[in-house]
């Protein structure tokens, strides 16, 4: 119950919260440099929260963010390019994450053999 398996998995989980964590930061930062920058109503920060739902759910800050910059300002693609990127390079590296839990599952022990107890009913592991 409280093997190797579930400690990867709690700490891929605190991972996960603190990186939603500083994404939701690093929005509030971003909102206010933009508005010391000039823009008037950026993209308001707390849709960074979506992150915390979904790995996928930091595009939504990004996404607006950059919608309102183009139009205003002609440019500000570049943090949606990355945002993606980081999010491919997330999904992708998830199948790897998860095959690690093969390595810590232990075997399950079979009756009547040398790992467990022998079988009351006799011939053998399955019977």
């Amino acid at each position: 119950m409280f093997g190797p398996a579930n400690g990867l998995s709690l700490a891929l989980s605190a991972v996960s919260v603190l990186i939603a964590g500083v994404t939701v930061l690093l929005a509030y930062f971003d909102v206010r440099r933009l508005r010391a920058t000039g823009f008037e109503r950026p993209f308001p920060w707390p849709w960074a929260f979506f992150s915390l739902i979904s790995g996928v759910g930091v595009l939504v800050y990004v996404i607006g963010r950059t919608v309102l910059v183009r139009r205003r300002s002609g440019h500000g693609v570049a943090p949606l390019v990355v945002a993606i990127a980081i999010v491919v390079i997330g999904i992708s590296s998830t199948p790897a994450a998860s095959s690690t839990r093969a390595i810590w599952t232990p075997e399950p022990r079979l009756r009547g053999t040398q790992n467990g107890p022998a079988s009351p009913r006799g011939a053998g592991p399955f019977c």
